[in-house]
């Protein structure tokens, strides 16, 4: 998204409420919903201490002024820095309060990115995916069942030449990463993927789901058949059409 010109704020929650140190390893996913809803007491219940009504205070503040004015400065708050990749500055919620600082798992992501990044060159060489753009014309399960979308251009997946994948779920966008072990074999990566409330349909739950059970490909008749491991099911989709 900062490639892309959109304003960006990153941040790494740490807090773990009073009652629950010692108890657990750290915070843990999703920890920071009762901090940005207000509610700290959800998870502690009356053990929450006037620490957590702090953090709170403060979490909820920055969701607050980002749902209201796109930004999540404002107020007495300590300024949030605009995340840019090349100062690495992003907003910790920790223990000892909220501090403006490099990320402490950049070395550990980094790794891990080099690692997913080397098994794209020999895809990108062979040129069979990379740079093309496709449109879901249907899922079939491996029982037989058929989801077929209402609007085919709503369904899309562009493969980029630098390993690079976008996605798009109905009204929601995406983005990973892709890699080509060998003939015919494809995996993606972890997609990042906006959360739009989309009007109710089979696929907008489906194709999240089975991103990362995706295991071969092939490419028949000018179309693309994305298959999931163990007999799931098949993705096929035809060229994009641009709309």
């Amino acid at each position: 998204m900062t490639r892309a010109g959109q304003p960006v704020w990153l941040y790494r929650f740490a807090y773990v409420s009073e009652a629950q140190r010692g108890t657990n390893m750290g915070a843990l996913h999703a920890f920071e919903i009762p901090f940005t809803l207000d509610i700290p007491a959800a998870m502690v219940k009356d053990k929450v201490t006037g620490s957590d009504k702090v953090m709170a205070d403060v979490t909820s503040g920055y969701w607050v002024q980002f749902a209201k004015a796109g930004d999540p400065n404002g107020g007495s708050r300590p300024e949030w820095p605009r995340y840019d990749p090349s100062l690495d500055r992003i907003l910790h919620f920790t223990n000892s309060g909220v501090i403006v600082g490099t990320d402490p798992w950049k070395p550990r992501i980094d790794l891990w990115e080099a690692v997913w990044t080397r098994g794209q060159k020999s895809e990108r060489r062979s040129g069979t995916l990379a740079g093309t753009s496709w449109q879901l014309v249907k899922f079939e399960g491996g029982d037989g069942a058929t989801l077929v979308p209402d609007d085919k251009s709503k369904y899309t997946i562009a493969f980029a030449d630098d390993g690079g994948v976008s996605v798009r779920i109905d009204c929601n966008r995406g983005h990973g990463m892709w890699k080509s072990p060998g003939p015919g074999q494809i995996q993606f990566g972890p997609m990042a993927l906006t959360r739009a409330m989309c009007p109710a349909a089979p696929l907008n739950d489906r194709i999240p789901r089975d991103w990362d059970h995706v295991r071969s490909y092939v490419v028949k008749d000018g179309h693309l058949f994305l298959s999931l491991m163990a007999d799931g099911g098949t993705y096929e989709f035809e060229p994009a059409t641009g709309k």
